[in-house]
């Protein structure tokens, strides 16, 4: 009698721990962004590939275009807010920089920084983060 209740606790035991396994979501690995909320690390690869020819070429508008408005900027040391892509543009000079572009070209991707605000290029000189439906884009240029 003891050996059969031994048994079927034995069974009822396997039984939900085989279920709790199956019933666990997969445990996910943290990338070296994920406290940024950066799910692909990849991701970031590519974003900075594509900031730095760019930024190389001065092409305003896909930088404009890889952007978040109102995108926090500083401007002849005044920090602000640039609201649209059309004034992104018209500040593009006083915006993105000689500085701020050297501290773009010069940036390795093994080296960025990220918390949970995001990433860093050089230092402050450009953020980006993941935005709405979790593409990235510039969230401040401060020069």
């Amino acid at each position: 009698m003891r050996t059969r209740s031994s048994m079927a606790a034995v069974a009822i035991f396997l039984v939900l721990g085989a279920a709790c396994v199956f019933a666990a979501p997969p445990a996910r690995a943290a990338g070296k962004y994920a406290v940024a909320g950066i799910d692909h690390d990849a991701s970031v690869a590519l974003f900075l590939r594509t900031l730095k020819i760019a930024a190389a070429n001065n092409d305003a508008k896909k930088i404009a275009s890889l952007a978040a408005f109102p995108l926090h900027t500083s401007v002849h040391g005044k920090p602000g807010q640039t609201v649209s892509p059309a004034l992104f543009l018209r500040r593009y000079p006083a915006i993105f920089t000689p500085k701020v572009k050297k501290a773009v070209a010069r940036q390795r991707e093994k080296d960025l920084f990220v918390n949970w605000r995001g990433v860093m290029i050089g230092d402050g000189e450009v953020w980006f983060a993941p935005v709405k439906g979790g593409r990235l884009k510039i969230i401040a240029v401060n020069n």
